[in-house]
């Protein structure tokens, strides 16, 4: 319970930090901490009559497939009309695929926290073992700070893990999750970038 809520924090402070419509975050926030005990209409009563038709589509899907990163095409609408009154750091596109990512964060810390905590022995040497490999991952990453970090994610570098220590290192195994998928999302979309330069100096050689 407790990893999902500090995902949908995560969520919370990311969508403030990439420009989105401050109606469309809380509406969002609301009904992902909701867990499935509202419908989306219920979550955006209080935003503006345009997001009436946002939410009938989306009580149609059901929470549990935005969870899995569904998001509808009235939710881009929304955003992309913030975006053109308003401006942006970031595009939509962009804006798009890092929502599905948090919304698919959210999803797979219940997972891990469940698999790796949950189900693994509560004492003895391999719990012992674990908590060992977890702390020396845990320093690695601080380590490095805020290197191979996008700029909406760099203040994941900055939590202080002192203040979020619990028995079950389940705040810790969350906050392990995050900046780790962080880390391999800018190293993807590097590598991508280096790609696709190559290709086109291929195609300037090719033309000459």
């Amino acid at each position: 319970m407790e990893a999902f809520q500090l995902g949908a924090t995560a969520l919370e402070r990311w969508m403030e930090m990439t420009d989105t419509d401050p109606d469309l975050t809380d509406s969002i926030v609301e009904y992902v901490r909701r867990r499935g005990t509202i419908t989306m209409g219920e979550a955006t009563g209080d935003a503006p009559p345009r997001f009436r038709h946002m939410a009938v589509s989306q009580d149609k899907i059901g929470w549990r497939r935005f969870l899995e990163g569904m998001i509808l095409t009235e939710i881009t609408a929304i955003q992309q009309q913030y975006i053109a009154v308003n401006g942006s750091r970031i595009g939509l596109d962009k804006w798009c695929s890092g929502l599905i990512t948090r919304l698919l964060e959210i999803t797979h810390g219940q997972w891990l926290y469940r698999n790796y905590v949950v189900h693994d022995p509560v004492s003895g040497t391999i719990a012992t073992a674990r908590k060992e490999e977890l702390l020396v991952e845990i320093e690695r990453q601080q380590e490095q700070g805020k290197a191979g970090l996008l700029e909406e994610d760099k203040y994941l570098a900055e939590v202080n893990l002192e203040e979020m220590s619990t028995s079950s290192g389940e705040r810790q195994h969350y906050w392990l999750l995050a900046i780790q998928t962080a880390r391999n999302h800018y190293m993807l979309r590097a590598q991508r970038r280096s790609q696709q330069m190559g290709q086109s100096g291929i195609k300037r050689e090719e033309g000459r």
